[in-house]
């Protein structure tokens, strides 16, 4: 359960406002809204859930009962009931950020199977061609030696096929050799 909010006072790194709530086991999430256009042709606007953070005091769970950002929105400043404040920092990603990467907001659909994003039916980026799958059509991970990508990450499936076929050995054609 949600015990303490916070807004970042200026867009993030990604010019999106983010959204910071805090949880009764001392764990927060970190959400960012995204806009879309219903199928009635109105604007509408959803939280989508980026990450959860465990608890920030591995000495115990207490409840967050505070969150604030700096005017920068650089760091997020959590207090817990126990009277300890955490500290954390947002990394500068300026130019480090995928630029391949589809919005959020370009599309309401999964560009796999069609299915509408939701809520509960979050969207997830390729991370070899920044399109936008559902968690079915995003399920595989494979490494990105192009990208310098050498641990596994969320690919699509025509992206896995692609690098799975990259790995393999060249054949021999032994009617030519």
């Amino acid at each position: 359960a949600m015990c303490a909010c916070a807004i970042s006072p200026v867009p993030d790194w990604t010019n999106e406002q983010l959204y910071v709530t805090g949880q009764k086991d001392g764990s927060f999430m970190l959400w960012a809204a995204d806009f879309y256009k219903s199928d009635e042709g109105l604007w509408q606007r959803d939280l989508v859930a980026l990450c959860k953070m465990a608890s920030v005091d591995v000495n115990g769970g207490f409840p967050v009962s505070a969150l604030t950002f700096t005017d920068d929105a650089h760091r997020l400043y959590v207090g817990h009931e126990s009277g300890k404040v955490f500290s954390w920092g947002i990394p500068d990603t300026t130019g480090k950020v995928a630029e391949h990467w589809v919005r959020d907001s370009a599309t309401t659909h999964c560009m796999g199977c069609e299915v509408k994003f939701t809520f509960s039916e979050r969207r997830h980026h390729c991370r070899n061609c920044g399109k936008l799958f559902c968690q079915k059509c995003s399920s595989n991970e494979a490494e990105i030696p192009a990208l310098n990508i050498h641990k596994p990450v969320r690919v699509c499936a025509d992206c896995y096929d692609t690098l799975m076929l990259d790995r393999l050995p060249p054949t021999i054609d032994l009617d030519n050799f």
